[in-house]
């Protein structure tokens, strides 16, 4: 399974523009030669490390309710914590 994976750090920002900012890293990425990449997802958390935001950027979906976007956030955390040599 290939894994792509980035990251962007906003301050002072609100919801449509992280919502932006994830949608406009997806574009790069489609256009970058990850094209075959079955699911994208996006992810927004704050500074304490809380998702805020999850995005199925594959379907241009929000994922609705805490519980389901921390449950979506799981298979990436490793990633995320560690970077991707400590996957």
């Amino acid at each position: 399974m290939a894994i792509a994976y980035g990251t962007a750090k906003l301050y002072d920002t609100n919801r449509d523009e992280m919502q932006a900012e994830l949608r406009a890293m997806a574009d790069y990425m489609r256009t970058e030669g990850f094209g075959r990449v079955k699911i994208l997802m996006g992810f927004a958390l704050d500074e304490d490390e809380e998702i805020v935001m999850a995005l199925n950027l594959t379907t241009n979906e929000p994922i609705h309710g805490k519980q389901l976007q921390v449950a979506s956030f799981e298979p990436f955390r490793s990633l995320y914590q560690h970077g991707p040599l400590g996957v």
